[in-house]
């Protein structure tokens, strides 16, 4: 039995995909709802507005690469191993949209950070959330790398944001080249951007 939950997360779902793929100038409600199987009522039900269901559609989409990368951060690998994880998951995103798709879009919450970001504060304050979130786990990686000596010490918060700027360049570059080669390679010069000389194996 499908319950309300299920449908506002099929029109989510169906919203991130869409507007990752297309833009969000470029989709409409109506393509929005015949992808989630859903009528407009429905969707209106849920979401006042196009623009409701692109502030939702940042807020799951980040949550669910936090918590992707809160598991690899607590997980048994060693640090050095645990941060290249951290661009393996964009390197998976990328795999799937050019292997289903034929084309690499990228990163959705950067996608709409170029889209709305100074036009709509409500989103712009959301993906602001979002990367400070990404922040925080990636800096307990550093910790980790810090400890274990792999890394000089450093403040590891705001260079845990640094890393992630450093990520969603690369996540466009890689959407530039259409390849999603571009995130493997450019992860392993991230170690000279945290100042360690060897990269480590």
């Amino acid at each position: 039995m499908t319950t309300p939950a299920d449908t506002r997360a099929r029109i989510l779902a169906a919203a991130m995909e869409l507007f990752c793929r297309k833009s969000y100038h470029a989709v409409g409600t109506q393509e929005i709802c015949e992808a989630a199987g859903v009528q407009k009522g429905s969707m209106y039900h849920f979401f006042p507005s196009k623009l409701d269901v692109a502030l939702a559609a940042v807020e799951m989409f980040g949550e669910s690469v936090r918590l992707e990368q809160l598991s690899i951060a607590e997980g048994n690998l060693g640090p050095a191993a645990k941060l290249r994880a951290i661009f393996q998951l964009e390197r998976g995103m990328a795999d799937r949209h050019l292997g289903t798709y034929g084309a690499v879009y990228g990163c959705l919450v950067g996608n709409m950070a170029f889209e709305l970001a100074t036009v709509h504060e409500p989103i712009r304050m959301a993906i602001t959330k979002t990367y400070e979130s990404w922040a925080a786990v990636v800096a307990l990686i550093l910790m980790e790398l810090i400890a274990a000596g792999i890394i000089p010490p450093s403040d590891p918060l705001p260079t845990a944001r640094t890393v992630i700027s450093y990520l969603n360049g690369v996540v466009l570059t890689a959407r530039v080249a259409n390849d999603p080669v571009e995130i493997t390679r450019s992860a392993e010069r991230v170690w000279l951007l945290l100042g360690c000389r060897d990269v480590p194996g």
